[in-house]
């Protein structure tokens, strides 16, 4: 199939159930594909915010950089999952992923932080 991670073809084909079965029995997350397109890339890139966000919160990096993909052996500079999603026309999967970077809690998934410049 080829080449590619059972994650990556779970999220490239919108299998959500699949994903989360695969997720909690510990795929990786950040796995590339043979394009070095990683889980959280194929998910930007088909605009399913659903899937960005279980692929985030399972600790996906949105800085990893991805340069083709199976769909039609794109082959450009290398991009960041937002950068796709935003070459695609998903404006709003894109500003998630950026956003999702920017906040702590996320990152550090459920510990309780304030954000840099927090003021009471």
């Amino acid at each position: 199939v080829e080449r590619n991670p059972a994650l990556n073809l779970a999220v490239m084909h919108r299998r959500h159930n699949c994903v989360a079965e695969l997720l909690r029995r510990g795929a990786d997350v950040n796995l590339a594909d043979r394009g070095g397109f990683s889980p959280l890339m194929d998910a930007a890139w088909n605009g399913d915010a659903t899937m960005v966000v279980t692929l985030l919160k399972y600790g996906a990096d949105p800085d990893a950089v991805g340069h083709s993909h199976f769909s039609g052996g794109i082959k450009t500079t290398e991009r960041t999952a937002a950068e796709w999603a935003r070459i695609r026309g998903h404006v709003e999967v894109a500003e998630h992923i950026e956003n999702w970077v920017a906040t702590p809690e996320s990152v550090l998934q459920g510990v309780r932080v304030r954000p840099l410049g927090w003021r009471r």
